[in-house]
């Protein structure tokens, strides 16, 4: 997306065989509500995740829920308490791992992929739908050895990793510099991730299975680090935290590839998916196919209310 950021080059790769949609929003900016919506295809305050303390209803049927019915197997790999079984997340999966969800300060990407890979070989001859979701890019910051960040010395305050708690009590009062240890040591987090990505691709190329697979790269939220004198997430629906990657492989039979800069949601990715699975799309979606017509003034919808007060947010155009 930005020629300017430190490399990424898996996904960077990857973005070549794909569509890259450029205007791409999250339903909420932080995890719950979004991964909620994203799965569901509904708004959050549709499934009454509005609160932190709310949990995905047993009513709500999620996209592994309707693919598991049109005789898909599905699989789950998840790193992120806010994505867990606590929080009814679990609903639909033939098998859905846990192990990755540790304390914040753990290093969890590499066992996800590693799961991830166990869980396609074990339904290798089947139809599958994996969800594997990373965490390492969230508070608390790691530095990763082999995807340094930062070239020369610093002589500020910030300590790594960087916990939340430490950012919040004294992020006021970083320079300038500061601001480009933390950036730099988020993007190593980055760095670190993207190259575990590229280990799933990469078996997904090596067993035969990733030129007729349709992968979704995306994210459930952003990170502000001051863009509005605010850190963190979930608290606004500015652009830091609601702009969202959403990388698009399709099935080579379809040949899309490139750019599309129409503004579009992450709500669309539950009619994407059953569209291509020649399963039906139901009406009661917010969400349209990525690959049908896609109106360049459909409103697209965010909405928090992690702060105490409802925030809402629409985008035209």
């Amino acid at each position: 997306y930005n020629p300017d950021a430190p490399p990424t080059p898996e996904l960077e790769a990857f973005a070549e065989e794909s569509v890259v949609y450029t205007q791409a929003m999250a339903p909420s900016s932080w995890t719950t509500p979004s991964v909620g919506a994203i799965l569901t295809g509904k708004l959050p305050s549709q499934l009454g995740l509005q609160h932190e303390l709310r949990r995905l209803s047993t009513q709500a049927e999620m996209l592994p829920e309707r693919l598991q019915a049109a005789g898909f197997r599905t699989a789950g790999v998840v790193s992120n308490k806010y994505a867990s079984t606590k929080w009814g997340f679990n609903q639909g999966y033939d098998a859905f791992d846990e192990r990755p969800v540790k304390r914040r300060t753990a290093i969890t990407s590499d066992e996800v992929t590693d799961i991830a890979i166990d869980l396609l070989d074990s339904f290798a001859d089947e139809p599958l739908f994996l969800m594997a979701h990373y965490v390492d890019p969230h508070i608390s910051y790691n530095e990763h050895e082999d995807f340094p960040r930062w070239e020369g010395e610093y002589t500020g305050d910030v300590e790594i990793p960087i916990h939340w708690v430490a950012l919040r009590d004294h992020y006021r009062r970083y320079s300038d510099e500061d601001w480009r240890r933390v950036r730099a040591v988020y993007d190593s987090e980055v760095g670190w991730t993207d190259a575990q990505v590229g280990r799933l691709f990469e078996h997904l190329e090596q067993t035969g299975r990733f030129d007729d697979a349709l992968i979704i790269f995306t994210h459930d939220h952003g990170e502000e680090f001051h863009d509005h004198g605010t850190i963190g997430h979930g608290y606004n629906l500015y652009e830091p935290t609601v702009g969202a990657p959403l990388i698009v492989h399709y099935p080579r039979d379809r040949g899309q590839t490139g750019r599309v800069d129409t503004p579009v949601s992450l709500l669309d990715i539950v009619p994407t998916v059953l569209s291509l699975a020649n399963t039906d799309v139901p009406n009661d979606l917010i969400g349209t196919n990525l690959l049908g017509p896609l109106p360049p003034d459909r409103p697209v919808f965010s909405e928090t209310d992690r702060g105490g007060e409802p925030v809402r947010a629409v985008r035209v155009g």
